[in-house]
C-alpha cells in the first residue's frame, strides 16, 4: 500500500505526531518499551521532513540518530495550543477529582466506599465533583493550601 500526502497534509500530520508523542512520553523520564512501535512509525514519517520542504520543523540528530521536532516549532507551532489546551483541563479536572476521592473516603471510610453501589458512589462522587469544580473555577488555586503534619521526631 502507497499512501501520497500533500505538503499541506504531511504538515498537519507532523501536528498530529507531536500530540501524541506528547500524550505518549512527556511525563516519561525513561524510554518506554510499550511505547516503542510508535515512536518507530514516528521516526519513518519524519524521515521524509526535508523530502517535504519541513526541515525548519523537523530535524535529523546524529548523536541520536533520530528525528526530532526543532525548539521552534516545539515550542511555537499549532500543535501547542491543544497540548496546552489538554493539560489544562486534565489538571483541573484531575484535581477536582482526586479532592472528590479523598474526601469520600474521610467521610465515608474507604471499606464503605468500597461496597458502595456503582450509582450511590458515582452520585456522591459527582456531588463533590461539581463542588470542587465550581471552587476552583472561581478561584483557581487561591483556596487550596498542603497542611504539613508535624512529627515528633525523637533523636
Amino acid at each position: 500500500m502507497k499512501i501520497n500526502f500533500t505538503k499541506r497534509e504531511y504538515r498537519l500530520l507532523i501536528d498530529i505526531l507531536e500530540i501524541s508523542e506528547w500524550v505518549l512520553n512527556a511525563h516519561s523520564n525513561v524510554e518506554r518499551e510499550d511505547t516503542k512501535k510508535y515512536s518507530e512509525l514516528m521516526q519513518k514519517l519524519y524521515s521524509y521532513a526535508k523530502e517535504m520542504g519541513y526541515e525548519d520543523l523537523i530535524k535529523y540528530d546524529r548523536r541520536l540518530d533520530g528525528y526530532f521536532a526543532t525548539r521552534e516549532y516545539e515550542e511555537n507551532g499549532e500543535q501547542m495550543r491543544f497540548i496546552e489546551e489538554f493539560e489544562e483541563d486534565v489538571f483541573w479536572d484531575s484535581l477536582a477529582n482526586k479532592l472528590a476521592w479523598r474526601d469520600l473516603i474521610q467521610q465515608e471510610g474507604e471499606e464503605v466506599v468500597e461496597r458502595m453501589e456503582f450509582v450511590e458512589r458515582g452520585t456522591k462522587m459527582m456531588e463533590l465533583e461539581s463542588w470542587y469544580q465550581e471552587e476552583l473555577t472561581e478561584n483557581g488555586l487561591v483556596n487550596v493550601k498542603v497542611v504539613k503534619e508535624k512529627t515528633n521526631k525523637v533523636n
